[in-house]
């Protein structure tokens, strides 16, 4: 089964290259200096965090062994991991560049003109 995820990843990855391409063969749409740099910067964050989660998968008798005899070890060190990921990547986000706190706040900010929807149903 792993072969069909890793086929449909590749896939993905092929589509995306080929829209870019396109796009900035076209000169549809050629992203700037400081776009280019704040994808590289969130690259570079993703790629830290991968190496850091290989060796989570390197070191995981070592990970699992303080819950050796807790019943469900497996799948409580495999959450761990996750929360701790999922807590790290904003903070090497943050730590890389890839996205600052001005960014966050204008993107939770509310701006003038915008209406809030109501939705009856919910």
């Amino acid at each position: 089964f792993p072969g069909i995820a890793i086929s449909t990843s590749i896939a993905s990855w092929g589509t995306v290259a080929q829209m870019s391409l396109l796009l900035w063969r076209e000169r549809i749409y050629r992203p700037s200096a400081r776009a280019t740099g704040k994808i590289l910067r969130v690259v570079a964050a993703s790629a830290v965090l991968g190496v850091l989660l290989a060796l989570a998968t390197h070191f995981r008798a070592a990970i699992e062994a303080p819950l050796a005899q807790v019943g469900g070890a497996k799948e409580i060190t495999v959450l761990a991991v996750c929360l701790v990921g999922g807590l790290l990547y904003p903070l090497l986000l943050f730590a890389f560049g890839g996205v600052t706190p001005a960014e966050v706040r204008g993107a939770f900010k509310r701006r003038k003109g915008d209406v809030a929807v109501s939705v009856p149903d919910l």
